[in-house]
């Protein structure tokens, strides 16, 4: 292979600024939905309707695993469509409805229902909008993927689209606050306009990239390549190194991550807040903020580090300040002192975000490296992949955390009179395992081979092929 000098500064094609922003407001609407899913779903189902934890980690685990499920035949699809708009665009013209009106009805269940009625509805209308999300989420990453052949401009574009959504990550922190507050009658009433508001909001925001993005990769390469069953596609997946490597880091971090994600919740209403459970709801909207602004400062350092040290380097910094964050929580949570805990989500924002980008960014250079062995372009696949590994570990991690709850005694009908053996069993949790993700992503991140050098090298390669 040629080894041409690494262009650090002058990206070939740099994305325009507005298609930039369509594809951050419909990452606010792929991600943005998800994320009030997964933030509020304990706190409006369980603390306030009264559904077992453990009865509500089953319904959160179906769901992203039905979500995993479709998304690798949603990128194969997507991959082998054509038509004139394109092979991803008219996927999310027609997925933009069907999500906002499903994320709407989810939210919409009747006042007075049995715990087991409550469960199916939830199930059901979850299940529905996952499948729409996942028919709109998967070819918009296929549409970042393949936004820009340069190295460092995939690091630009995977930063500014995570600052669109963590700008908007932040108000799901507050959302129980808000429909449990004196806004509104009651919490359910609350729910109820909160589910129609953001439903409306999210199809606004989900048609940006249908209008205001193309297609860079379909008229040259993917209009011409020839369709291949989804057996034949995910054989050159296992044998793509660097990208399984990818898989792996997102994976452990996501997964470490999410397996007692509730348990910082119920730390905070139960142990640090004594029972209060309104107090302790403005704690976590506090918590959900600082780990925002901790992403949103975060890309602005990861942009630099990338430029300069590369990609892998960027990683393992990502993974050191996602531990330090994580071996901080066993010293920050004090009842005595709330407020000392908010580092720890400055510290997780950044260190989950910096994983997040570079994966993106990765996951661009791995679609080249396939591309120079098979002569294939399978963007949509590989972003569907290190999709469904990243919802793996969210719903592994969903169904594990409810369980473990109850396993370490927690009970919430004690109020703040929680088992003190409890309380170190949900501490102890909360601090190791996420911890021993960040290593474990540390580890994979070391042994990922695509350099600077590499991956420029392997773009020249591809530029030579394709005009011969």
């Amino acid at each position: 292979m040629a080894q041409p000098t690494p262009r650090a500064d002058q990206p070939e094609e740099p994305v325009p600024l507005r298609e930039k922003t369509a594809l951050g407001f419909g990452f606010v609407t792929a991600l943005g939905s998800h994320n009030v899913v997964h933030v509020t779903a304990y706190s409006i189902y369980n603390v306030e309707m009264g559904l077992s934890p453990a009865l509500l980690s089953v319904v959160l685990f179906i769901q992203r695993i039905w979500d995993a499920a479709l998304d690798p035949l949603v990128g194969h699809l997507s991959d082998n469509f054509r038509s004139r708009f394109g092979r991803r665009r008219p996927f999310l013209a027609v997925a933009v409805l069907p999500l906002a009106a499903l994320f709407a009805a989810m939210w919409l269940f009747p006042r007075h229902e049995t715990p087991q009625a409550l469960f199916l509805y939830v199930l059901v209308w979850s299940l529905l909008f996952y499948a729409a999300r996942s028919l709109y989420s998967i070819p918009l990453l296929g549409l970042q993927v393949e936004a820009s052949a340069d190295y460092h401009e995939r690091t630009r574009l995977a930063g500014f689209t995570e600052i669109f959504f963590a700008i908007f990550a932040i108000l799901p922190n507050w959302l129980f606050a808000v429909v449990a507050g004196p806004l509104f009658p009651d919490a359910v009433t609350g729910t109820h306009a909160m589910g129609i508001a953001l439903g409306g909001f999210f199809l606004l925001t989900g048609l940006a990239p249908v209008f205001f993005t193309r297609e860079r990769a379909y008229s040259r390469i993917a209009r011409q390549q020839p369709r291949t069953p989804l057996r034949e596609s995910l054989g050159t997946l296992v044998r793509n190194r660097p990208f399984l490597l990818v898989l792996g880091m997102q994976g452990v971090v996501t997964f470490g991550y999410n397996i007692v994600g509730i348990l910082g919740m119920y730390l905070n209403y139960y142990y640090v807040y004594g029972g209060d459970i309104r107090r302790g709801a403005i704690m976590q909207g506090w918590n959900g903020t600082f780990y925002q602004f901790g992403a949103i400062g975060s890309v602005f350092l990861y942009r630099r580090l990338s430029a300069s040290l590369g990609k892998r380097s960027t990683a393992l910094v990502a993974a050191a300040i996602l531990a330090a964050g994580s071996a901080s929580k066993w010293l920050l949570f004090q009842p005595a002192h709330p407020w000392l805990q908010l580092p720890i989500w400055v510290f997780n924002g950044a260190g989950i975000t910096g994983i997040t980008i570079i994966a993106l960014s990765m996951l661009a250079d791995a679609a080249d490296y396939e591309e120079l062995r098979s002569g294939a372009r399978r963007e949509g696949l590989y972003a569907s992949i290190l999709s469904l590994v990243t919802k793996i570990g969210y719903s592994t991690g969903a169904l594990a955390s409810g369980f473990l709850l109850v396993g370490t005694g927690f009970e919430a009908k004690l109020g703040g009179a929680q088992d003190p053996h409890a309380i170190f069993l949900m501490r102890l949790l909360y601090t190791a395992l996420p911890l021993a993700g960040a290593l474990g992503a540390a580890f994979m991140i070391r042994r990922y081979p695509l350099t600077e050098q590499a991956a420029y090298s392997i773009k020249a390669d591809l530029e030579r092929r394709r005009v011969s």
